[in-house]
């Protein structure tokens, strides 16, 4: 049955595309002729059996839907030891932070002044 229909639609196809090109006008000279020397410059397409495969119908499969939620591995809480401007913030949260890495710049003025 699929393949009649395949068939029944790639004759309307060629039959239609051969109707497109009946009763226009001729093509210009230019045009025509850059045709005719791309199509003298084509080589023919080769095709070997590497290019080649066999198209099979399966079932696509996918996994269970699951819900839930992701706990890191490792939590810290961070809190100042200090009252202070935030200046700039250099990680954002749920990034990914080292030991020693640098998480926010803080204005030291008051600090240095006192």
């Amino acid at each position: 049955m699929q393949r009649r229909s395949l068939l029944a639609l790639s004759i309307v196809l060629a039959f239609s595309l051969s109707a497109c090109n009946k009763g226009g006008k001729a093509p210009d000279s230019a045009s025509a002729s850059a045709s005719a020397a791309a199509a003298a410059n084509d080589k023919p397409l080769l095709i070997t059996a590497e290019d080649l495969t066999t198209v099979q119908s399966n079932a696509l499969a996918s996994g269970p839907v699951i819900t839930g939620s992701v706990q890191p591995e490792r939590k810290a809480d961070l809190r100042a030891e200090l009252s202070a401007v935030v200046l700039q913030v250099l990680k954002e949260n749920g990034e990914a932070v080292r030991r020693g890495d640098l998480l926010v710049r803080l204005d030291d003025t008051s600090v240095r002044d006192s």
